[in-house]
């Protein structure tokens, strides 16, 4: 095998295939596309279209090769990508210029190994519609490399197909103690909350609150809701079935409380009651 190849798997300690080393070593991660079709969100299509689809390491490797050889404003590429999901954030509204639009930031790959995705307007709604989830991995054709911003970006063209499902999520409360980190927690919603806002230390703006309870069938268990996630509560409607992704556990008043914060991710949806505990 080529050294140079084996230092780039070595260096991914051997994450990464034989043909993606190559890929990387070559240059071979996609087609260029000018800026303005880029600005316009049109694609060339992936010259590596029969190829295998990269990893998250991968195109990563590349996005940092271009860094280091000043081409963060130059080149743009199509590429395939097939990998883990590793965080979901919530959608987030914005607006540049004359244009409103809602985005949504996801990563894909293994931490330490790990791209970030941006997906906007309906690709960011795509995600919830077909409840894509922490773990699950998923194949995204036709993604734009952004070298400037060291991130994917959908395109017009983007396509993206859930190819093994996760299925993570604590559905037993009986499980959940104070202390828990990054943990996701599927139940049903009995109540909900208004959203309020409030002051908090270090931050000019006012943040979102909200509280709702859930159950596992069994016991009940109150969420408080902040930032991105507290601003979801707006979907939420009694005997709903809700996963909450990257949350913790923490003890209030003596009670143990579910606390999502503004990086955690909500997902409503009727398809999580087959994997809730049932009475």
């Amino acid at each position: 095998m080529n050294p140079d190849i084996e230092r780039i798997i070595d260096s991914y300690h051997g994450m990464i295939s034989k043909a993606d080393a190559e890929r990387i070593l070559n240059g071979a991660i996609g087609k260029a596309i000018d800026k303005e079709e880029a600005s316009h969100g049109s694609a060339a299509g992936p010259a590596s279209s029969k190829e295998k689809p990269l990893s998250a390491s991968a195109v990563l490797e590349f996005i940092n090769m271009n860094s280091q050889h000043g081409k963060n404003d130059g080149g743009r590429y199509i590429v395939d990508v097939r990998d883990y999901i590793y965080r979901i954030f919530n959608p987030v509204e914005f607006q540049m210029q004359a244009r409103k639009g809602t985005r949504r930031a996801m990563v894909l790959g293994r931490e330490g190994h790990a791209v970030k995705v941006t997906l906007y307007d309906k690709y960011a709604d795509f995600v919830d519609i077909n409840t894509f989830e922490r773990g699950d991995v998923i194949l995204a054709k036709n993604m734009l490399v952004d070298n400037a911003n060291m991130e994917l970006r959908n395109t017009r063209d983007t396509l993206m197909s859930r190819i093994v499902p996760s299925q993570t999520g604590i559905t037993d409360f009986s499980k959940l103690v104070d202390g828990q980190k990054n943990i996701d927690v599927i139940g049903k919603i009995i109540e909900i909350g208004p959203i309020r806002y409030v002051n908090t230390l270090g931050r000019e703006s006012q943040v979102a609150v909200a509280d709702c309870v859930i159950t596992d069938s069994e016991a009940m268990m109150p969420v408080s809701l902040w930032g991105s996630s507290a601003l979801m509560s707006t979907k939420m409607k009694p005997n709903d079935y809700m996963k909450i992704e990257f949350c913790s556990v923490r003890s209030r008043n003596g009670s143990a409380e579910i606390y999502a914060p503004d990086t955690s991710r909500i997902l409503i949806s009727k398809s999580l009651f087959s994997r809730t505990r049932k009475s």
